[in-house]
């Protein structure tokens, strides 16, 4: 056979064997197409679960407590309704003048009443002397008054009765004498009628003499008494009004506190609207925070405050009705401790315990996964797994929070990193918490 013919017969062989081929394969992807599938696919049906590396940390009992944060500034307490005293006060003078004496000076602790400033009061002593002296006359009038009659007066006034009784004695016997030698015209008219004008003289001068020792007996009569006690109590009355005025020249301390500002000095006026000195007890602090209105229903009078750097316990002491429209919060009153080192006008950080758990059971906050179905869960490690649980989510603090159920014990693993995108039970590899 020639070259050519060979050719055409291996071309022929090669297309048959081709041809058979193709009607193997598409037998065998009809009638058995399992026998295409390679030896991997068997193993890929057979897979090894995946490790998820994840961190974790125990449940625990702990306290937790939530805050309301607020800032607010550092001023002196105010006088409240059931009589404390307000922790300051800014000093005016009640009345008008010249300021001749600044006693105090900015840091020095003065006490409750004492001399601060001192005004001109030439005129105001003068006035209280004058008055004074007044008082003094009308109660020397009254003294006299109420000792009247004095008993020498009374034994002078009998004596003077005694006398006159003797002298109508003496006239009447002359008289009836004349009158007897008249009878008998012996005597002279003119004589009758003179013993008759010295009798009647001396009738007159009795009346008189008892007329005068009646009066004395009778004295003081109440009218007298009442309009000498009048002067009197009038005379008291505008004397404490001169001693007010007078002492009125003295501004005094209204408490026991700190002097922050003095704002006067000696020989410039002084009047009720003008402002001499500042006062605050440093004892009696508070700090005004503006707290959110959405917060401020949590917060009630008592409860604890933290205010750093103040050492001890601030407390809430008011919570204001007022909203601000400006920035929709109300004010609360925090009292510091008596011996917090802030000093008034400061902006502080102020802190509001508003709830408290002694013994809550408590996962890191990262731990707690939100579902799609808006329940919350942890992810507990028991050996290689770990199972999501369903918990409720409570008091949070920093980076913990409470959680309830009974899903969760107390020492459980909970997966902290790698907790977000678990699924609901998954082989993990728990590596080194940080």
């Amino acid at each position: 056979m020639s070259g050519e013919g060979r050719r055409s017969v291996w071309r022929i062989a090669f297309s048959f064997l081709v041809f058979a081929a193709l009607i193997g394969g598409v037998a065998a992807l009809v009638f058995r197409p399992e026998w295409l599938k390679p030896k991997v696919a068997e193993e890929h049906e057979k897979e090894v679960e995946p490790e998820v590396p994840v961190k974790v940390a125990p449940a625990r009992r702990m306290a937790l407590h939530r805050w309301v944060e607020a800032f607010g500034t550092v001023e002196p307490a105010v006088a409240t309704a059931d009589g404390k005293p307000a922790g300051g006060a800014t000093l005016t003078s009640p009345v008008a003048g010249v300021i001749t004496q600044v006693r105090c000076g900015p840091g020095q602790v003065v006490e409750q009443g004492a001399v601060l400033f001192q005004l001109d009061d030439r005129l105001a002593k003068a006035a209280e002397g004058q008055a004074a002296a007044v008082l003094e006359s009308a109660r020397a009038a009254l003294a006299r008054l109420r000792a009247t009659p004095r008993p020498e007066q009374l034994a002078l006034a009998q004596l003077g009765v005694d006398k006159a009784r003797d002298g109508v004695d003496f006239a009447q016997k002359q008289f009836d004498r004349q009158k007897l030698l008249s009878s008998q015209e012996v005597a002279a008219t003119k004589t009758m009628e003179a013993a008759a004008h010295d009798l009647a003289a001396a009738q007159n001068e009795l009346r008189s003499a008892q007329g005068q020792l009646t009066l004395l007996k009778n004295s003081p009569t109440p009218e007298e008494l009442t309009e000498a006690t009048a002067k009197v109590t009038e005379a008291e009355k505008a004397l404490a009004a001169a001693q007010v005025q007078h002492s009125m020249m003295q501004i005094r301390a209204p408490l026991r506190a700190t002097v922050t500002r003095v704002m006067a000095s000696p020989g410039e006026a002084a009047d009720t609207t003008r402002a001499l000195a500042q006062l605050v007890a440093m004892d009696r602090l508070v700090v005004n925070a503006a707290v959110p209105v959405g917060e401020a229903s949590l917060i009630k009078v008592g409860q604890r405050a933290q205010v750093e750097p103040t050492p001890g316990q601030a407390t809430v002491s008011l919570v204001g009705y007022d909203v601000d429209r400006k920035n929709n919060t109300v004010t609360v009153t925090v009292s510091l401790p008596a011996e917090t080192p802030l000093r008034p006008g400061s902006f502080q950080r102020v802190k509001i315990l508003v709830d408290e758990r002694g013994d809550a059971l408590a996962v890191p906050w990262k731990s707690v996964v939100r579902q799609e179905d808006g329940s919350s869960s942890v992810a507990v490690v028991h050996g290689e797994k770990a199972q999501r649980k369903t918990v409720t989510p409570g008091l949070r603090e920093g980076d913990w929070v409470e959680i309830g159920g009974d899903a969760v014990k107390e020492g459980d693993q909970v997966v902290t990193d790698g907790a977000y995108g678990l699924p609901k039970e998954a082989k993990v590899h728990v590596g080194e918490e940080k």
